[in-house]
């Protein structure tokens, strides 16, 4: 096991990101809401051990598009592909297959409240695994160090902070060691400190374990210190408008909605008009 994390590892940390093995696809992507378009022809392409952001302003589809790519909903065309797998087809022990290879981390957390982080941890062992109880224990006591939340097993979600139930919460979306883990706003409600916390386990986790992690946010500074690569929806054109480094985004775009959204400035007449096609970084 200690071979292939530091294989995965070294993959992630050396290997550019057009030559590492493709382990998300999104094709052709459209989606409606009764006659309301949200999302129209989204495709791109997330590499094995990449940090990857999704961003745009409020309304632009991101918080839509984590739900196709964790196959909570269906698109009214196009394919989501996780690790050469089709989620939008799979149904029964194929979709369940598809999710054991994925950990979503909430926006709120989704803890239950009325269960210990260590039955909130154990949820997903129990439904996915034959595992005996002492190894479940086990892996429930490494998660939770691994999140700094050493001895917290029998601790309701009510007696944690909010950066702590944050982190719980990563706990238990890495129960099953998934090979991808979403995140739906990680930083959203926590304080600075508990905010850069959040962001340096993440990076932690993708070093470590080679873990690919998806990230929607808006959070600049967050993006800044933890995102290998970034797509920007927008929702007048209901699509990517941009694809790089967050750094080549903020400094070189000449888009005027990326540019304002990178550096914080307020939209006038001109950023409306936006135009549409895909900015490459």
């Amino acid at each position: 096991m200690a071979a292939t994390t530091e294989k995965t590892s070294s993959l992630t940390e050396t290997t550019p990101p057009g030559e590492r093995p493709v382990i998300v696809q999104v094709q052709d992507l459209i989606v409606r809401y009764g006659e309301e378009t949200i999302l129209d022809g989204v495709s791109f392409e997330i590499c094995q051990g990449e940090i990857f952001a999704i961003l745009g302003g409020s309304g632009c589809g991101k918080s839509t598009l984590l739900r196709q790519l964790i196959g909570l909903e269906k698109p009214a065309a196009g394919n989501v592909l996780i690790d050469g797998e089709d989620i939008t087809a799979a149904e029964g022990r194929e979709h369940e297959k598809i999710l054991r290879k994925i950990g979503i981390l909430f926006q709120s957390g989704a803890l239950f409240g009325s269960m210990t982080l260590a039955e909130n941890i154990s949820l997903r062992l129990l439904e996915y695994s034959d595992l005996p109880q002492a190894i479940i224990d086990l892996i429930i006591r490494m998660k939770l160090s691994m999140v700094g939340l050493e001895d917290f097993e029998n601790y309701l979600p009510s007696e944690l902070s909010g950066g702590m139930k944050k982190r719980a919460a990563l706990a238990r979306a890495m129960a099953m060691d998934p090979r991808i883990l979403f995140c739906d706003e990680p930083s959203s409600g926590l304080d600075p400190i508990s905010s850069a916390g959040i962001d340096n386990l993440l990076i932690q986790l993708n070093r470590s374990l080679g873990v690919t992690i998806v990230v929607v946010t808006h959070d600049l500074a967050s993006i800044s210190a933890i995102a290998h690569r970034a797509i920007m929806l927008d929702k007048s054109v209901k699509t990517i408008i941009a694809d790089g480094k967050p750094s080549d985004l903020k400094e070189h775009s000449d888009n005027p909605l990326v540019k304002s959204f990178f550096n914080r400035l307020a939209e006038s007449g001109e950023n409306l008009n936006v135009r549409s096609g895909v900015e490459k970084r």
